[in-house]
């Protein structure tokens, strides 16, 4: 006679939990992954999403990072040339 919750017992990694009473897998039965397979399974899935959500995250930070200092350049550069063009008509007009 079979005990209560006996049909619940922790399969190997990845195995079938359907099993004949002599421990052997049933070729026709559904196959079904063990528990643990399953917490296994969202625990991999879970780091890999976290892995590559932080990569994701560094690459945008890199890339504003980058379009900041590009904007910073090119605003120095606008004010630097405004200057120059500001100073050399003051300095054509002196000269007439």
């Amino acid at each position: 006679m079979k005990e209560r919750g006996a049909n619940y017992d922790f399969g190997p990694i990845g195995g079938s939990a359907a099993q004949s009473p002599y421990h052997e897998p049933e070729n026709d039965s559904h196959h079904k992954n063990s528990i643990f397979s399953l917490i296994v399974m969202i625990v991999v899935v879970a780091i890999i999403g976290a892995v590559a959500l932080s990569v994701t995250f560094w690459a945008l930070g890199f890339l504003f990072h980058l379009a900041g200092w590009i904007l910073k350049v090119a605003l120095l550069a606008a004010v630097a040339a405004f200057v120059w063009r500001w100073v050399n008509r003051r300095w054509s007009r002196h000269q007439l």
